[in-house]
C-alpha cells in the first residue's frame, strides 16, 4: 500500500493525578490513581523506572519513519509572475524564456496564478542535481524537486500494538475503568463555547449559508456520509442544509484543478479529519452513533490532494492553498506534510496569509515516540499556524509521538496511549483516542487494523486529529466576531486570539510560549470570549529571514524596543525561520542580516501572541514583479477630545497586501495636498488590524487635508494612495421605525421589520449595504446571535427616501432576555444612526 503515514503512536503518558474529590461522583480514589477515568484533568501514570521499561517494550521493532521523499521525473521552478503566465501560452514564446538547462524538459503547467510551474524531467534525470543546476539561472527566481507529502496518520502496524488491542478496543486492561467517548470536546471548553455561539442547533431548513468557510485539504471526503446532513435534510450541499459547499469542491493534480477529479474519500484520512471541524450537531443517529464537529455551525469545502493509492505532492498541496485563497475560504486546515522544505508550501502560505485566510497546519509525529523530530512543511512555514496534539489531561503527546519544535503554536487533542501498572496485580492500559466520522464502506485504513476503527465512526490518533479540532473552533471565533475576510487582517485577529486565550499546561514564563504546546491548549470558551487566558506579561515575533530569495540559516536577527537599551539577538535555524519567545509588549525595530545586507522592520508586539510572518527579504529579489495592493484605505475620524478646534490624532482604516514578499512598511503623511506631508511627515506604523489611529500634533481639520498611504513589499515596490481627510458624508443612515415583538418562544421564527432613510449622498443598492444585528443578553452572558439582513434585492434608495427590511429570525434555544440593536455597515465600516435597543423576551 502506498499510503503514507507520519506517525505510529506508542508510548506512556506521564502525569500527575488531581485530588480525587475533583473526580466528580463516578471517581474511587485509589492512592495514585482513579479507577475511573471520566473527567478531562485526570490522567494516569506509571513510575518514571517501570515505564521507561514499558516504552521500551512498546517500541520495539517499530521503526521511525522518514517523511522526505521525492516524487521523480518532475522538478519545479519558480518565475517572476508574469513571465509564470507567459510559459503558458506557446512553445515559441516559452523558448524566449527558459534558460539552459530546461529547454530540453517538458513544461507541464503553472501552479494557479502563481509564478511555480511544473516541469517534467527526462528518464534517469536527478530532480535535486536539475534544480541545483537551474539555480541562478535568468528569469529563474527558486527550484526545487517535487516533495511528496504525507497524511499525518498513525499506521498500527506493529505487533505490540495488536496486542493492546486485546479486550475491549479501547480499554484492553482495566476492569471498571471508563472515559468518554468524546473526551476532547471537554477538553476543548466545547460546549461552553457553542452555549457562547451560536448557541442552537441547526436543521436544513435553517442552516445559515453566509457563516464562515474552512477548506479542508486532505485525502477527500464521503460527502453523504449522514453527520455531514442537518436534521431533517438528505444531501451535505449547503444550498440543501448540509454542511459543504460543493460548488468549490477540487481535486488537484501537479497543482491543477482535475477538469473530472472526484473529491470522495478513497483512504478514510479525509473523512475523519473533517468530521471533528464540520460534522453537524443535533442531527440524530447512523446506526445509533453520531458527533458533533467542534465547528459545526460552519461550512467546509473539500480539496483533495492524494490520488486512489494515497500519493499526493507539494505541489498538489500548495495549488490546493492557492484555489482555497482566491475562492473565498476564511480557514484552511492542512493535516499533511513532509520534512523537506518546500519553498512551494511557503509561497503558498503567504499567499493565502496576505490574502486574508487563517492557515492551519498539524505538526510533526512519529510512531516510535516524540521529541525533537525537526520541522515539517508547511506547519513550519512562516504565516502557517502550528498544532500539535495532546494526551488525555492536557499533557503533550511527546513521549508517545508528537514532536516539538520552535514552529509550534498551539496544542489540541490528539490522542496517547495511558498506562498504570502501579498496581501489577490490577493494571490499566486505555486507548484515549480521537473518535470521528469515517468511511461507510471498506477503506485502507480498516486493512491496517486500527483499533476503534470502524465504518461510519471511528477512532484514530495523531496531529491530523488535533489541526481541524482547533480549525473548527477558530470558526466558531469567526462567527461569534462577524470576521470576514475581506475586512483585511482578520486573520491576525484569529490568529492572535487562539494564543492569548490557550491554557497554559507547561508553564511558559511570563504566559508566553514554549517548545512543547507553544502558548497552550486549546480553550474554545475562552477563545470565544477573546480573552488572556494566561494574564500573559510577554510576546513573541517570529518569521523567516531570505538572502537573495533563499531561505537563509544562520542569519542574524536583532530586536531592540523604543526607549529601551537591550539589543535582543537570535539566529534563524537551517530553514530560515526564527522567533523571539519573551519579549515585552511595544513597538520594536527588528534588523535582520544575512551575509552583510540588512533589512529592517517595525514590528507590534502583543503580550500572549506572536507577531507572526515578521519575514525579511534581504539582498536582492527578481521573484516578486508585482506592486502591493492596497485594499482599502479611508479616513475614519477625529481622535480626541479636540482643544480650540484642534484634534491630535486620526483613525484610518485600512488593508493592504502582497501576495509574494508580505507588506514589509506602512507610511502615512499628511498635507494640505495629495501626496504631500506637509502637515504631518512619513510616519511608519505598524497595523496589527484592519483600524489604525495615527498620532500626531493638533490639526484644526478647517480646511481640506489629505492622507496618503504608502506602502512597501519585500522586493522594495512601493504602492501609495491618498485620500481625503473629511468625515464621511457620502453613507449615511437615520432610524426611523421598527417592529420588533416584545416577547418569543425559544427556538421558533419570528418576524422583525426596520425602516431607514438614506441620509447621505450616495445610492443604496442591495450590492453594497447590508445590515448588521448585534444582540446580547445582559453582561454578555450568552450570545443571542450576529446576523446579516440584505436591503430587498433590486432595491436602489436615494438620498432622503427610506427602505423597509423585514425578515424572518429564530429565537434562540435558552430562555432569557435579549437586546436586539441593528445598524447599517457597507463592507466592514458601520455608519449612520442604530435602532433603539428593544428587550425581547425568550420563553
Amino acid at each position: 500500500m502506498n499510503f503514507r503515514v507520519l506517525s505510529l503512536a506508542t508510548g506512556l503518558l506521564m502525569v500527575a493525578v488531581a485530588p480525587a474529590q475533583n473526580f466528580g461522583p463516578m471517581a474511587e480514589s485509589l492512592g495514585r490513581r482513579s479507577r475511573v477515568i471520566g473527567n478531562p484533568a485526570v490522567s494516569i501514570f506509571a513510575p518514571k523506572p517501570l515505564g521507561l521499561v514499558l516504552r521500551s517494550i512498546l517500541n520495539r521493532n517499530i521503526p521511525s519513519k522518514r517523511k522526505n521523499e521525492i516524487v521523480p521525473g518532475y522538478v519545479l521552478v519558480k518565475f517572476p509572475t508574469k513571465v509564470a503566465a507567459e510559459l503558458t501560452k506557446t512553445e515559441a514564446t516559452r523558448a524566449r524564456f527558459v534558460p539552459a538547462g530546461l529547454q530540453t524538459e517538458n513544461f507541464r503547467n503553472r501552479i494557479q496564478r502563481s509564478g511555480w510551474t511544473v516541469w517534467k524531467l527526462g528518464k534517469g534525470e536527478d530532480p535535486k542535481a536539475v534544480a541545483a543546476n537551474l539555480k541562478g539561472k535568468p528569469n529563474v527566481v527558486a527550484a526545487q524537486p517535487l516533495n511528496k507529502i504525507y497524511p499525518l496518520l498513525p499506521e498500527p502496524n506493529d505487533g505490540d500494538w495488536n496486542t493492546i488491542e486485546v479486550g475491549e478496543p479501547m480499554i484492553p486492561l482495566g476492569e471498571g475503568v471508563t472515559y468518554r467517548r468524546l473526551w476532547y470536546l471537554d477538553e476543548t471548553s466545547a460546549f461552553d463555547a457553542w452555549s457562547d455561539w451560536p448557541n442552537r442547533w441547526f436543521t436544513s431548513a435553517d442552516k445559515p449559508q453566509n457563516v464562515p468557510m474552512i477548506a479542508v485539504i486532505d485525502t477527500g471526503v464521503e460527502r453523504q456520509h449522514p453527520d455531514f446532513i442537518n436534521a431533517g435534510g438528505f444531501d451535505s450541499s449547503i444550498e440543501e442544509g448540509g454542511q459543504f459547499d460543493l460548488s468549490l469542491d477540487a481535486q488537484f493534480s501537479f497543482g491543477e484543478v482535475m477538469p473530472d477529479g472526484s473529491t470522495e474519500d478513497a483512504m478514510g484520512h479525509g473523512t475523519h479529519v473533517t468530521g471533528l471541524a464540520l460534522a453537524s450537531g443535533n442531527n440524530g443517529n447512523w446506526n445509533g452513533k453520531g458527533i458533533v464537529g467542534l465547528g459545526y455551525p460552519s461550512k467546509g469545502i473539500n480539496l483533495r490532494v492524494f490520488d486512489d493509492t494515497g500519493n499526493g505532492s507539494d505541489a498538489d498541496a500548495a495549488g490546493a492553498i492557492f484555489y482555497a485563497a482566491d475562492h473565498g475560504v476564511d480557514i484552511i486546515n492542512l493535516s499533511l506534510g513532509t520534512e523537506n522544505f518546500s519553498q512551494l508550501f511557503q509561497d503558498a502560505v503567504t499567499y493565502a496569509w496576505q490574502k486574508g485566510v487563517l492557515v492551519i497546519v498539524a505538526c510533526n509525529e512519529d510512531g516510535a515516540g516524540g521529541g525533537d523530530l525537526g520541522p515539517i512543511y508547511p506547519a513550519a512555514c512562516s504565516g502557517a499556524f502550528a498544532v500539535t496534539a495532546n494526551g488525555y489531561g492536557y499533557i503533550h503527546a511527546s513521549d508517545y509521538y508528537a514532536g516539538t519544535g520552535s514552529y509550534i503554536d498551539l496544542a489540541a487533542p490528539g490522542g496517547n496511549i495511558i498506562l498504570d501498572y502501579s498496581n501489577i496485580e490490577d493494571p490499566i492500559a486505555m486507548l484515549a483516542y480521537i473518535y470521528s466520522t469515517t468511511m461507510t464502506t471498506h477503506n485502507p485504513i480498516m486493512d491496517v487494523g486500527a483499533p476503534g476503527y470502524d465504518l461510519g465512526y471511528g477512532y484514530l490518533i495523531g496531529t491530523s486529529m488535533a489541526s481541524p479540532i482547533v480549525a473548527g473552533a477558530a470558526s466558531l471565533y469567526y462567527g461569534k466576531h462577524d470576521l470576514d475576510r475581506a475586512q483585511g487582517m482578520q486573520n491576525l485577529r484569529a490568529y492572535r486570539a487562539l494564543q492569548r486565550s490557550a491554557l497554559s499546561v507547561y508553564g511558559a514564563p511570563k504566559g508566553s510560549w514554549e517548545t512543547h504546546q507553544g502558548y497552550g491548549s486549546l480553550d474554545a470558551a475562552y477563545l470565544l470570549q477573546d480573552v488572556d487566558a494566561r494574564g500573559a506579561t510577554a510576546g513573541a515575533i517570529e518569521g523567516i529571514v531570505y538572502n537573495e530569495g533563499t531561505a537563509q540559516g544562520n542569519a542574524t536577527v536583532r530586536a531592540k524596543k523604543d526607549g529601551g537599551t537591550i539589543t535582543y539577538q537570535t539566529s534563524t535555524l537551517a530553514n530560515g525561520t526564527y522567533r523571539y519567545d519573551q519579549l515585552a509588549p511595544g513597538m520594536y525595530t527588528v534588523t535582520a542580516v544575512a551575509f552583510g545586507k540588512t533589512k529592517v522592520r517595525r514590528v507590534e508586539v502583543i503580550a500572549g501572541s506572536d507577531a507572526p510572518a515578521t519575514d525579511f527579504w534581504c539582498g536582492t529579489y527578481t521573484g516578486d514583479d508585482t506592486a502591493p495592493v492596497i485594499d482599502r484605505f479611508a479616513f475614519s475620524n477625529w481622535e480626541g477630545v479636540p482643544t480650540s478646534g484642534a484634534y491630535s490624532a486620526s483613525r484610518f482604516k485600512l488593508w493592504a497586501f502582497d501576495t509574494e514578499t508580505g507588506i514589509e512598511k506602512y507610511q502615512i503623511k499628511i498635507g494640505r495636498t495629495a501626496g504631500a506631508g506637509d502637515v504631518v511627515a512619513n510616519t511608519e506604523i505598524a497595523p496589527t488590524s484592519n483600524e489604525v489611529v495615527l498620532n500626531h500634533a493638533a490639526i484644526t481639520p478647517s480646511v481640506k487635508l489629505y492622507a496618503t498611504l504608502t506602502v512597501t513589499n519585500g522586493n522594495g515596490t512601493t504602492t501609495t494612495l491618498s485620500v481625503p481627510m473629511a468625515v464621511n458624508t457620502e453613507w449615511d443612515a437615520t432610524f426611523v421605525s421598527q417592529q420588533v415583538p416584545a416577547s418569543v418562544v425559544a427556538g421558533q421564527t419570528f418576524t422583525v421589520s426596520f425602516t431607514f432613510r438614506n441620509a447621505g449622498t450616495q445610492n443604496w443598492t442591495s450590492g453594497d449595504v447590508s445590515r448588521i444585528a448585534l444582540s446580547s443578553m445582559p453582561a454578555g452572558s450568552t450570545t443571542f446571535g450576529r446576523s446579516r439582513l440584505g436591503i430587498p434585492p433590486g432595491s436602489n434608495v436615494a438620498p432622503g427616501q427610506t427602505v423597509t427590511i423585514q425578515a424572518r429570525l429564530t429565537a434562540p434555544s435558552t430562555p432569557g432576555v435579549y437586546e436586539s440593536c441593528w445598524k447599517f455597515s457597507r463592507g466592514s465600516v458601520q455608519f449612520g444612526s442604530a435602532t433603539t435597543a428593544i428587550w425581547v423576551t425568550v420563553n
